[in-house]
């Protein structure tokens, strides 16, 4: 065995044991279920799979057969919707508009790798050198890897310029929430198209021979690409974990020693206008659709400082911040699931686009506030 082939497996051992290092600590805790980290997670886990696949390449005969080749094709082509719908999904409001547009040419590609799976290293030789009774099966495998691989990276590419032009959008957008996990969008989109440019390059140079350098020099690349963001990802856990968890948790050693030793200057006439500017920025400005809307974000839109805005909402409605804008979130759900003309939306969609971040999130604010479960107030309106 060659050191090229240790080095190589070795560097795909490593990326496969940081990628699913990271799967539990994404979805260990139930607030982080939700859709946007499970696309991720299902993206981290092909990753894993696929670096896994290269191991077993690298040390065994296996990575020679045709039939082991289309399966690292497959596992490679859901990557790029995969990638696309997490970073949509994470999107305040964000949802997959055109599923089946997204998911087609992973099954077109998929189809024209077929024929590699009734191929064996022996009758694919001797296809190549003598023509065989498997020839024209051959021929039929290499035209589909010669449109697959091109047409593979341009779909990669594609969705990933799609997820970059969706985030830059929003960031233009933002006004203070949700900054946080969209700044850690825009590094995801960026570090995963410095890996699609790796992929590519890598493809280009292995036409012109030393493939072991090259996959080498990719693994390296890769593996320095994973570990960095994980790094980065680990310091940054407001961007998995829905805003209520953080903020709240947060908010909490923030002003509980605050109204445990310091009376605030607040009288009766601030706090009625503190509400009125936060009922205000609700409802004309529509801040409740940002699904990563803070109590920072919302002090600063309405000019007051955190602990105020706080003691303003506690003791003027008696609720704590996320109480207050999930309910004007359930009443625009209510509304809709009382529209005739939205009867055949799910209502996952309608809780999305209302701002909440899960559908766990939605339910159990929707019950609190009306004391049913939305199925069932859709079916009495």
């Amino acid at each position: 065995m060659q050191p090229f082939q240790i080095a190589n497996a070795g560097l795909s051992l490593l990326i496969a044991a940081q990628v699913l290092f990271m799967v539990p600590l994404l979805l260990a805790r139930p607030e982080r279920r939700t859709v946007s980290n499970h696309w991720l997670a299902a993206l981290l886990g092909l990753f894993a799979l696929n670096n896994i696949l290269d191991v077993v390449a690298s040390l065994s005969p296996l990575g020679d057969h045709p039939a082991f080749i289309a399966v690292n094709i497959w596992l490679i082509t859901p990557m790029g919707p995969l990638a696309f719908c997490h970073i949509v999904t994470a999107l305040p409001g964000g949802r997959v508009e055109t599923p089946l547009r997204l998911w087609l040419p992973v099954l077109v590609m998929a189809l024209l790798m077929a024929p590699w799976l009734f191929l064996t290293p022996s009758s694919l030789e001797a296809a190549l050198s003598s023509g065989g009774q498997r020839a024209w099966l051959a021929l039929l495998a290499g035209a589909g890897a010669a449109i697959t691989l091109p047409s593979l990276i341009a779909f990669l590419g594609a969705c990933l310029w799609g997820a970059i032009r969706r985030v830059d959008t929003a960031r233009k957008a933002e006004n203070g929430a949700g900054a946080a996990r969209l700044a850690w969008l825009s590094l995801l989109t960026r570090g995963l198209l410095l890996m699609w440019a790796v992929l590519t390059l890598s493809l280009i140079l292995t036409l012109f021979g030393g493939e072991q350098v090259v996959e080498l020099g990719a693994g390296i690349a890769y593996l320095l690409a994973i570990y960095g963001l994980s790094l980065l990802a680990l310091g940054r856990a407001e961007a998995f974990v829905p805003p209520r968890e953080v903020g709240e948790r947060v908010m909490a050693l923030l002003t509980a020693p605050v109204a445990k030793y310091r009376k605030s200057a607040l009288t009766e006439t601030d706090i009625t206008r503190l509400l009125a500017k936060a009922d205000h920025a609700m409802r004309q400005d529509g801040l409740w659709r940002e699904s990563g809307l803070t109590l920072p974000a919302l002090a600063r839109h309405v000019g007051a400082s955190v602990n105020d805005l706080s003691q303003a909402l506690n003791e003027g409605r008696g609720v704590k911040f996320f109480d207050y804008v999930n309910g004007f979130r359930v009443d625009a759900v209510k509304q809709a699931l009382a529209d005739p003309a939205l009867q055949d939306r799910p209502v996952l969609d309608l809780a999305l686009e209302a701002g909440f971040n899960s559908k766990s999130a939605f339910n159990a604010a929707f019950k609190r506030q009306t004391g049913q479960t939305p199925s069932a107030y859709r079916a009495r309106a």
